[in-house]
């Protein structure tokens, strides 16, 4: 089978998981995991869990869509509700403010869930986008 067209930049952007690393443990600027940034733990776990999914890109292709659009999901999903509860929650020190790695993360995980989304939508022939 060969690859669909947004599903050609998934080894890219999973790749790049070593410079979203080194932007957030060399330059302390989360923007891949922005959702996980008072968990130090968990962020490398999660971090492990995206360059285990580089390794799927590049070995099995055909499910790298699917794991995309999955990890999108949860990205996003995980986004909204800890930039949610920091922004209606009043905690002593007041409110919590969006940040621009948050902003930055919903957008590059938005972008690939939903050009993936679109892609397969299209392939399945669900609708047209002539």
């Amino acid at each position: 089978m060969t690859k669909q067209p947004a599903a050609r930049y998934l080894p890219f952007y999973y790749g790049a998981t070593a410079l979203f690393m080194l932007l957030d443990y060399g330059f302390d600027f989360n923007m891949r995991v922005a959702f996980l940034d008072g968990l130090p733990g968990w962020r490398v776990a999660y971090y492990a869990v995206l360059l285990g999914i580089f390794v799927v890109t590049l070995r099995w292709p055909d499910w790298a869509p699917h794991l995309a659009v999955f990890e999108s999901l949860i990205t996003l999903a995980s986004l909204i509700i800890t930039t949610a509860l920091k922004v209606l929650i009043v905690t002593e020190a007041g409110r919590g403010f969006v940040t621009v790695s948050e902003l930055l993360n919903f957008l590059v995980s938005g972008f690939v869930g939903y050009a993936i989304y679109l892609q397969r939508v299209k392939t399945a022939g669900w609708a047209s986008f002539d």
